[in-house]
């Protein structure tokens, strides 16, 4: 249907008709009078307007509408000014003019459903974006016909039926109803519009643009009128950037996702913008003017803080078709790190080594992860070495950092190091202890807190296991320098004492022993010889041997200490055959005066033997021309015709240790050593007649040279008792 201006057969009538409606129908008289001056609109500013024409549709007083056009300078153009108030007069009649805003209205500010619809009715109405894009089908919706002037004269009824609280008789001019004097099937368009529009969500409601306001115009008595206007704006997105992306740039524990960012207008928050994992974020469009921004959440790894330890803000100015892009650089969070481990030893648990140990000089390898699990190839790889208190500091200090590192990380020139996780290993120990092959892995994670330094890294003491090892001491018998023992003798129970001489205290058998003082004492087990310590008895240092104890039947003659130290391992310093520890065994002498019985003639050239009951060792002795006999080196030099056996003047010396190890001879030493011998006569032609002495024991349990009296055994007087006479017959033949 075409709508036209309506002819009338009374055309002067007509006239005047129209005269007053164009007094009493259209736009209000302004009540102040200023241009607008640029496509921003505010409340009080005066819009200009020009006539477009009549436009009916119905017939009667009410059935036509004086519509206005108005160009806001917003980029939507020429577009119609509608009346809300049939009822009313219009006091600028059919002409043009300026009018002042009341009120503009956004999504915002039309929370009832009057407003509601009046703003989306402007929106898809003739002249409107909605309406010339045909947003969501408007014009096959059954609400328009697709005539400009009938669908303009539909929207002008859709507003005023919503203005006046969707009243079906709603009023007209000239106390007509504006239904009596409207086409039907108009009316019925216009009101299904305006009721469709009022829907507060839904497809025509959502497809309204945020930035379409709803301008109100309000002068007492007059015409309310209503015109769309689009918002001058532009949009602002925003990029996030790292303060050191050297720290932060493909590492995982840092991101720029879920950063979130503020937008205000004054006190009022107007958008709330999330970063991606690139640091952008969507724009959001925002009319022109002054916002600030302040970044709310900080994201993954990094500080929101600023240097008074508030959130960075940053302001920014909109001008219409702006497109603004705000950086936020952040600080990514870094631990200082300061001591990245303190050595101990790990059987003291203090920082003080043990023995000559020292815990300074340890390397240990850091490598550092861009994750928390210590996976994959490292990112930095640092050689760190301890400081003489078994510290290591995070730091350029060439007495911490060791060669083959890589560059620490610098924040303001300051070694740090970034979120994630470190492994350390142990490559070389210090002097005095094994290495301690366990890696250990340090976490460096956000604490709870926006600031950009965080204190996570968790100092840790790296144990160390000292170097341990034993002393083994062979004891021999001096003059074989075998570990066999001479006559009845015995090295067993031969005992030493171990003192630590190193610089620092000592742990053995779980007691702390400070320099000087005696930690151990051994004592030989065995026939071997041997007495020793468990391989992992000292720690390492410096020690003194000293024995302190000998055996039965020997002399303690190795009173100096010697001096050892423990340097390897699980090992043994030994003082085996090539370096032992000898002693003399006890040895004395015997003496005796062989006589006749009854005349107690001394009787010269008789041969005794004497035997060691233990070796089974037996030499000759022989009484010189005085009867008399010693074994002593004084009476004949051991070394003469040494056990010859022949004459008095044959020398003594026992030294078969049973094992085929022959003593040397010592001509200032006993002849026997410490044991139990037999003496025994032997039948010579000096002693026919007399009845031997046989199993005579005499013991040497002293040594001569310590103990003149009881290191000679002097066995007295011998003599021999005559056998008994003996009849003697010689058989003959009878």
């Amino acid at each position: 249907m075409e709508f036209t201006k309506r002819k009338n057969k009374d055309k002067s009538k007509t006239i005047s008709i129209l005269m007053i409606l164009c007094m009493l129908v259209g736009i209000l008289t302004p009540t102040k009078v200023s241009a607008l001056s640029s496509a921003t609109i505010h409340e009080g500013d005066t819009i200009t307007y020009t006539q477009y024409g009549t436009i009916w549709y119905g017939s009667g007083s009410a059935g036509y509408t004086n519509l206005k056009n108005t160009d806001l300078k917003d980029g939507l153009g020429v577009r119609n000014m509608y009346c809300m108030q049939p009822h009313l007069p219009s006091p600028n009649g059919t002409g043009g003019g300026t009018i002042t805003i009341t009120t503009i209205r956004g999504s915002d500010n039309t929370a009832t459903d009057v407003w509601n619809s009046i703003r989306n009715t402007l929106y898809y109405s003739p002249t409107y974006e909605g309406y010339k894009n045909n947003a969501q089908g408007i014009k096959s919706s059954g609400y328009y016909t697709g005539d400009f002037k009938a669908d303009s004269a539909i929207a002008h009824l859709a507003v005023s039926y919503a203005y006046d609280g969707f009243n079906d008789d709603c009023a007209g001019w000239g106390g007509h109803k504006v239904k009596d004097d409207t086409d039907p099937a108009i009316w019925a368009k216009a009101k299904a519009l305006a009721n469709a529009m009022k829907a507060h969500s839904g497809k025509y409601n959502d497809a309204v643009p945020d930035k379409f306001k709803c301008i109100y115009t309000r002068v007492p008595a007059c015409q309310d009128m209503v015109v769309g206007y689009v918002t001058p704006s532009g949009t602002v997105k925003i990029q996030k950037t790292s303060t050191n992306p050297s720290i932060t740039s493909g590492n995982n524990c840092y991101s720029f996702e879920g950063a979130k960012f503020d937008v205000y207008d004054g006190s009022t928050k107007v958008a709330t913008l999330t970063a991606k994992a690139d640091g952008s974020t969507d724009p959001v469009v925002l009319e022109e003017g002054t916002y600030k921004i302040i970044e709310s959440v900080a994201p993954k790894g990094y500080s929101n803080l600023d240097g008074n330890g508030k959130p960075i803000s940053k302001t920014v100015t909109l001008s219409p078709n702006d497109n603004k892009i705000v950086t936020f650089e952040d600080q990514p969070s870094t631990d200082p790190v300061n001591i990245v481990l303190n050595k101990i030893d790990k059987e003291t648990g203090k920082t003080v080594p043990q023995g000559n140990g020292t815990l300074a000089g340890a390397i240990y390898k850091m490598e550092y992860f861009t994750n928390y699990e210590a996976s994959g190839t490292a990112e930095a790889t640092w050689y760190f070495k301890t400081n003489s208190k078994g510290r290591i500091l995070f730091n350029n200090d060439s007495n911490f950092l060791a060669d083959r590192s890589s560059p620490l990380y610098l924040v303001d020139g300051a070694p740090q190091c970034p979120l994630g996780s470190v492994l350390i290993t142990e490559v070389t120990a210090p002097e005095g202890y094994t290495v301690n092959s366990k890696p250990q892995i340090v976490k460096i994670t956000e604490d709870g807190r926006d600031t950009p330094i965080v204190n996570t890294y968790v100092t840790f003491d790296s144990e160390e296991t000292p170097i341990r090892g034993g002393v083994e001491v062979q004891k021999v018998t001096k003059g074989t320098m075998k570990e066999h023992p001479l006559g009845s003798a015995t090295l067993k129970g031969t005992s030493f004492e171990i003192k630590n001489v190193s610089e620092n205290s000592v742990r053995v058998d779980g007691k702390d022993y400070a320099p000087n003082e005696v930690v151990k004492t051994i004592t030989v087990e065995g026939e071997d010889g041997i007495a020793k310590t468990d391989s992992n008895t000292l720690p390492y240092g410096k020690y003194t041997i000293k024995e302190i104890s000998v055996g039965e039947g020997y002399k303690l003659t190795e009173t100096d200490a010697r001096t050892f130290k423990i340097e390897n391992d699980g090992d043994y310093f030994k003082y085996d055959l090539s370096k032992p520890f000898a002693n003399e065994v006890k040895r004395g002498d015997v003496k005796f005066v062989k006589v006749k019985d009854g005349s107690l003639m001394r009787m010269a050239n008789v041969p005794f033997k004497i035997t060691s009951k233990t070796t089974g060792e037996s030499h000759i002795i022989v009484t010189d021309i005085n009867g008399q006999a010693s074994t002593s080196s004084k009476w004949a030099l051991h070394s003469n015709n040494t056990n010859a056996g022949k004459t008095a003047d044959d020398g003594i010396w026992f030294g078969d240790d049973g094992h085929g190890n022959i003593a040397k001879v010592e001509d200032q030493r006993g002849a026997l050593p410490y044991d139990t011998y037999i003496l025994d006569e032997l039948p010579c032609k000096t002693n026919e007649g007399c009845e031997l002495i046989k199993g005579l024991e005499f013991r040497i349990s002293h040594d001569e040279e310590t103990s003149i009296e009881r290191g000679y055994v002097d066995l007295g007087t011998i003599t021999n008792d005559l056998l008994p006479p003996t009849l003697k017959t010689t058989a003959t033949d009878s």
